[in-house]
């Protein structure tokens, strides 16, 4: 397994607030190939454990001050127990769940255990396909994040994308959610969500997944495009 990670920014601090780390195997496999597999040998939970270990292990020299590892968590995962990293202090690790992951109360239960620890939640994809508007007000699960899923920002009617995300940005401000817009590939469209006021971003535009030593030593790179300036891309698209 190798792990890579993504930079999440802020654009009113030009600086960052964490990083996604993704999952690749051996032979390139995306997550979905190796999770299947898993699945069908029932070992989800404690391949997962491992591998946030692994991921914790690799990027925690990229953490700094509050900056947070983001460690995406198979659904299944969630009714067994979860080992959290030992490398990172809890407080700075948060669970990605998708929207898609059932909330019944065993999986609630273990939400709340781990949210006792001090980790934090983010559901991930949002408004990709259920758009499950409850996740913002489940008692006991209380995300601190909320990730627009990537597929608005390539949608062909620009006002249309304009309006759910200016008015998620104020459902999110008056719930007191941080709303992070994911697939941000294009100075247009990072023009677009200055003009829209959405602080939090993520996408091929600032930074491609990498290894944590690349993102690293790309760290002034990232945040002059943060910045908006024109700079070489960081990587050939």
């Amino acid at each position: 397994m190798k792990y890579v990670y993504q930079p999440i920014v802020d654009v009113d601090n030009q600086s960052f607030i964490g990083y996604e780390s993704f999952v690749r195997g051996d032979g390139g496999e995306l997550p979905g190939e190796l999770f299947r597999q898993l699945e069908k040998e029932r070992k989800v939970a404690s391949a997962e454990s491992r591998m946030m270990a692994e991921a914790a292990a690799c990027g925690k020299k990229l953490l700094q001050g509050t900056e947070r590892l983001f460690l995406n968590v198979h659904p299944h995962s969630l009714l067994q127990e979860i080992k959290l990293p030992e490398e990172i202090d809890p407080r700075h690790i948060v669970l990605e769940v998708t929207e898609k992951t059932r909330l019944n109360s065993r999986e609630l239960h273990c939400l709340r255990k781990l949210k006792a620890q001090g980790v934090h939640f983010a559901v991930d994809d949002f408004g990709c396909e259920f758009a499950n508007l409850d996740r913002l007000i489940h008692v006991g699960f209380d995300p601190t994040y909320i990730k627009l899923d990537q597929t608005f920002m390539g949608l062909n009617s620009r006002e249309r994308m304009r309006i759910v995300i200016r008015n998620l940005r104020q459902l999110c401000s008056d719930l007191g959610v941080v709303l992070i817009v994911e697939g941000v590939e294009t100075l247009e469209q990072h023009q677009e969500l200055d003009e829209l006021g959405i602080r939090y971003r993520q996408g091929y535009f600032y930074s491609r997944p990498d290894n944590a030593e690349i993102i690293h030593q790309s760290r002034r790179s990232i945040l002059k495009r943060v910045a908006g300036q024109a700079v070489p891309p960081l990587y050939a698209l």
